[in-house]
């Protein structure tokens, strides 16, 4: 949970926010950049057609900086609860972002470090590698979380449950407890954003960014 507090456009976080496989954010890494031209603006500019949008989406009651902070407190811990209730399905959305870039580069933890590389299972991968399977599982994964909702409201494939079988000698363990969560936060159109990169050299992850929407898709993917 956050606290906020709010003068003009100056403002402070202190707190967490628990993204699940993408890392949990603290105090300064917890951003509100993306509101400095919309909630984050002088107490006399809180007026007109903007600001009362503006209000309506963080749910602001009144024009004080007192008023900004509380409903920003309340804005960012609804959506860390939010982000609690579907975890599993954005966990597995992170992982199907790797499936993606596995399916158009190739595997790049060949050229991460050694420390996720696990050799006893190297002949078990190549088995599964040269069959039919291989391919059309990575596919499956891709296609069921590209832009789809993480709220519950579709049934999609484990993602993290199929890649772990596929690329047995990959250590998933290690890599998704080290992420390096970099910054998170609400962006002015009532969405959610993230940026992190991983612990190994960001082969996999590098100032990847994605915008997640009210219904939790993933939007706006890019890795660096």
């Amino acid at each position: 949970m956050v606290k906020v507090t709010v003068k003009g456009e100056e403002y402070s976080v202190k707190g967490t926010f628990d993204f699940g496989y993408i890392g949990l954010f603290q105090d300064e890494k917890i951003s509100l950049y993306d509101l400095e031209e919309s909630v984050l603006v002088p107490e006399e500019d809180r007026w007109g057609d903007e600001w009362e949008e503006t209000a309506r989406i963080f749910g602001i009651k009144g024009t004080s900086d007192e008023a900004v902070a509380e409903a920003l407190i309340n804005y960012i811990n609804n959506l860390e609860a939010k982000v609690q209730k579907h975890i599993r399905e954005i966990n597995n959305n992170l992982i199907a972002k790797m499936a993606e870039q596995w399916q158009d580069c190739g595997t790049p933890f060949w050229e991460a470090s050694d420390k996720l590389f696990l050799p006893e299972h190297m002949a078990e991968f190549e088995k599964i590698q040269e069959t039919d399977d291989f391919d059309a599982t990575i596919s499956s994964i891709v296609c069921d979380y590209i832009e789809r909702p993480n709220n519950g409201t579709e049934e999609k494939c484990d993602a993290e449950a199929e890649m772990r079988r596929i690329f047995p000698l990959f250590d998933w363990d290690k890599f998704l407890s080290n992420m390096k969560p970099l910054h998170a936060g609400p962006t002015y159109d009532g969405c959610l954003h993230f940026e992190i990169s991983d612990g190994f050299g960001a082969h996999i992850f590098c100032c990847a960014v994605a915008t997640l929407d009210e219904e939790l898709r993933f939007l706006r993917w890019d890795n660096m």
